[in-house]
């Protein structure tokens, strides 16, 4: 039994798994869309559901649902800070994430082997996404901008095997991702109090290329704003030994404060 290659690929697994749910969301043009020259400030907060699937150089899919996800979640913070004065936006999504996965089985084990083997996987993890969006249309109905920024993943992983309590693998590491991305994305007034948020943007640098949509509708309140929407996030990989690509995607709550 090869015990480092499988673990390592057991490893880069649930590294994946955190990026399904740490990839929260861009905001989502929550703040009303009118013209002034006042600076307008905006603090969302995300709760996602998504599943995932994996594409491995050999050719195989892995598809892992949103209840193993959470099953695996340890303690997460999904949120982000936006700044809209007239036709100008920052925006700036921070995301962190942490999981844990124990009695890791190995599927290559013969059946009726003796030695025992438990293991412990760890993993911390950041996205950082800041843009700047300029606003081709700013009225009452409708505000739609372009934008460009960064899209940083940050993963921190460990593992540990044991066989009858005694550590036979032992193994920490980190890595990161810098994409830059251009993108659109709207905010359409139905009515004076549900809208429609829409997004999409491209990207590449360290992967070989990522992509992101989201869609849906929200409502708005005196003092905040929710948005359910549906959301389809990936991304390509050249050098990363486990997966070649990954596909993220699931519906998304989203609550939006203005001050």
């Amino acid at each position: 039994m090869d015990v480092n290659k499988f673990h390592r690929f057991q490893l880069m697994v649930t590294a994946l798994l955190s990026t399904a749910s740490l990839f929260c969301a861009a905001p989502l043009m929550a703040v009303d869309s009118v013209s002034g020259s006042g600076w307008k400030y905006g603090a969302s907060i995300y709760m996602w559901g998504p599943s995932m699937n994996i594409d491995t150089p050999p050719g195989q899919e892995i598809e892992i649902p949103f209840y193993q996800i959470l099953n695996d979640l340890r303690m997460t913070f999904m949120g982000d800070f936006s700044m809209t004065n007239d036709k100008w936006s920052f925006m700036t999504d921070v995301v962190y994430m942490k999981l844990r996965q124990d009695n890791v089985n190995d599927p290559s084990r013969p059946i009726g082997e003796l030695l025992d083997f438990d293991s412990s996987i760890q993993m911390k993890s950041w996205i950082v996404s800041p843009t700047v969006g300029y606003a081709l249309i700013n009225s009452d109905k409708a505000r739609v901008e372009v934008f460009g920024g960064l899209r940083y993943l940050w993963i921190d992983l460990g593992v540990q095997i044991n066989s009858r309590g005694n550590p036979i693998f032992d193994e920490a590491s980190s890595e990161g991702f810098w994409d830059g991305i251009v993108g659109l994305r709207a905010n359409v007034s139905l009515n004076q109090q549900w809208f429609m948020p829409l997004s999409i943007d491209v990207g590449w640098g360290d992967s070989d290329g990522t992509w992101q949509g989201i869609a849906g509708v929200g409502y708005r309140f005196k003092k905040f704003n929710t948005a359910l929407t549906y959301r389809y996030l990936s991304w390509d990989f050249d050098d990363v030994p486990a997966m070649s690509s990954l596909v993220v995607k699931g519906p998304l709550l989203n609550f939006n404060f203005t001050f």
